[in-house]
């Protein structure tokens, strides 16, 4: 495998246009809302697919399907990041260029939050990713 890994990105960020992502430089207000587009997720039951996938979301990890098979035991990827689209997470779409064992050249997904979210999901959210990989682990050794 290549260590030449180039992400591309879609721009998640309210009203954006599905183009290569840039810094944003919104205000994230105290009502919840980026740009005026009100931001106010719910959150998935835990121990589900989708609870686990926004857990190392919020944390800022970036997740593939090979990693959301192998660690979050998701095969589904894409479809659990739609069901958190519906839930109001902004899941960011990426595209990560790697070589498969043959030396080929190979484009997989690669899903995450963008930073503002991160930011404007504040403690709670880290409360929930807190609580939720400790289930992870408690279901690991189990």
């Amino acid at each position: 495998m290549t260590n030449n890994k180039k992400v591309a990105w879609r721009n998640a960020q309210p009203g954006g246009s599905g183009v290569a992502m840039k810094k944003s430089t919104s205000s994230i207000s105290e009502l919840g809302a980026v740009d005026g587009v009100d931001f106010r997720p719910t959150y998935p039951i835990h121990d589900t697919q989708a609870a686990r996938l926004l857990a190392v979301a919020i944390l800022g990890r970036k997740i593939n399907p090979l990693s959301g098979w192998l660690n979050l035991g998701i095969y589904r990827l894409a479809d659990t990041k739609f069901r958190l689209k519906e839930m109001g997470w902004p899941m960011e779409s990426g595209r990560l260029d790697v070589a498969n064992k043959f030396g080929e050249a190979c484009h997989v997904a690669l899903y995450g939050l963008p930073d503002w979210v991160i930011e404007q999901a504040g403690e709670r959210a880290q409360e929930f990713a807190q609580r939720e990989l400790e289930n992870m682990d408690r279901r690991r050794a189990a």
